[in-house]
């Protein structure tokens, strides 16, 4: 293996790009010693774990999108999720990383899931050259196979090959007739992680254990596509990607602003190019991932990428600089936020509101810090929430006490919220527009026509 210092690609590198649903950051190389993903840790120890990593939105289809194109959901259009009823799609105006990969010469392959396309738009938006089992969503040791196979096909050309798993995603898992018998961890006699958030009782523990089950099934699969690479000596010239849409799908994770949903894994591997151990901890979002590819890569970045370019940082682990002073992610309509190292402000624009939840066999109980129905799907909840939430990360991590309002830190949540409408204007979210159709939606207008005149002295959008 190449010593690290002299940091040259001697010929184009492949890219093997692995997106999981769902799974947070729960793995073992993020402090979740609970479960067992050996094979992920792995991979973190031969590269750069970026330690506070968040995602765009924390729905699935809005965050690949802008994983896939290195840009907010403001500009590649995919705000809500692909499927029907809504359908959305990627602009035709933005390029999804296959097809910008494929001027550099890449043959490019799909390997299971993908979730940034409807199957009716998957070869407009994405282009690959080739698809193995990428509908219906196959498990994740189905693609590793596939992978292992296709890779004796392969000839000299360069490939960047997405290889997508759908095994932490709770609730809709396969197709029972598909299913294949695995052993899941026992809450009686195995070690659980149980969040803060959650009620540590039998139901509870009975779903974290098939959390913790399919995490496990595809760090397997992690270790299978490791060691094609290693077999074919693909290894040195092989740049590894592993990412996450968003948080595990619990309650108050996956479709929520709390750090739990938008908290989420990214991993990197290139030998002679990244650092082996090396951990990352300024904040990155969804959008810095393929600015920090081409960074690292020592391509010219296309103008639509809009995020950060990390490589700089990766190959000098001295350089700590903060290259996002401050995070913005997203959930479909109704929430806005805006992260800083120190405060979470949420702006929640539907207070009352018929809210996602992940649909779960077991209904889950929650302390009485946790607001939310437990349990039900989206057409049996409505949550009522406060239209803005602050939170100190420091004294409250765990985001239980909201402080907005509270006189101490009304400079702070002046400062945010000034933020998080500069964001919203300068991308023209589609939620600055209105209608108002509420007295809080009217209220949420007026304060924004009020930033408008401290900003931009100007009265409308």
């Amino acid at each position: 293996m190449k010593d690290a210092d002299s940091a040259t690609v001697h010929q184009t590198p492949n890219i093997v790009f692995i997106t999981w649903h769902d799974a947070g950051r729960w793995f073992g190389c993020y402090g979740n010693e609970s479960v067992r993903t050996p094979h992920v840790d792995q991979l973190a120890a031969e590269g750069v774990r970026f330690s506070n990593m968040f995602s765009a939105c924390a729905l699935c289809s809005p965050s690949r999108a802008a994983i896939m194109t290195g840009t907010h959901g403001q500009e590649n259009g995919l705000m809500f999720l692909t499927f029907s009823p809504q359908d959305n799609r990627i602009h035709r105006h933005i390029s999804h990383v296959t097809q910008l990969v494929h001027e550099k010469g890449y043959h490019t392959a799909l390997f299971g899931v993908q979730h940034e396309a409807a199957p009716q738009h998957v070869h407009e938006v994405m282009d690959y050259d080739e698809m193995f089992n990428a509908w219906p969503w196959p498990e994740a040791d189905v693609s590793a196979s596939a992978f292992d196979s296709w890779l004796d096909t392969r000839d000299e050309q360069p490939f960047f090959a997405q290889i997508g798993f759908f095994e932490s995603h709770l609730g809709t898992q396969f197709y029972e007739q598909d299913r294949k018998s695995y052993r899941f961890p026992e809450p009686e006699t195995e070690d659980l992680h149980i969040p803060p958030y959650l009620e540590s009782n039998d139901v509870g523990m009975k779903t974290v254990g098939i959390l913790q089950g399919y995490l496990q099934r595809g760090d397997e699969a992690i270790g299978k596509i490791l060691e094609s690479l290693k077999t074919r000596g693909l290894e040195d010239n092989t740049l590894v990607v592993m990412g996450v849409d968003h948080g595990v799908g619990l309650p108050r994770s996956k479709a929520s602003m709390y750090d739990p949903g938008i908290s989420v894994s990214w991993l990197m591997r290139l030998p002679g190019v990244i650092p082996r151990a090396l951990v990352l901890p300024a904040m990155a979002t969804h959008v810095d991932v393929l600015p920090t590819l081409y960074g690292l890569l020592g391509w010219e970045k296309p103008e639509q990428f809009l995020g950060q370019d990390f490589s700089g940082q990766i190959r000098d682990p001295a350089n700590q600089e903060e290259l996002n002073e401050m995070i913005f992610a997203q959930v479909e309509e109704g929430q806005r936020c805006v992260r800083t190292r120190d405060y979470k402000f949420i702006r929640n624009f539907y207070p009352n509101r018929m809210e996602y939840h992940p649909p779960v066999k077991a209904e889950l109980h929650y302390d009485s810090h946790q607001h939310r129905t437990p349990g039900r799907r989206l057409s049996e909840i409505n949550v009522h929430s406060a239209p803005v939430e602050l939170y100190d990360l420091n004294d409250d991590p765990n985001e239980f006490s909201n402080l907005a309002g509270d006189p101490e830190y009304v400079a702070i949540q002046k400062q945010m919220d000034d933020a998080l409408w500069q964001f919203l204007v300068e991308h023209d979210d589609f939620i600055i527009h209105g209608p108002a159709r509420s007295k809080h939606q009217q209220a949420i207008q007026d304060e924004l026509e009020q930033y408008l005149r401290e900003h931009n002295g100007s009265e409308s959008v």
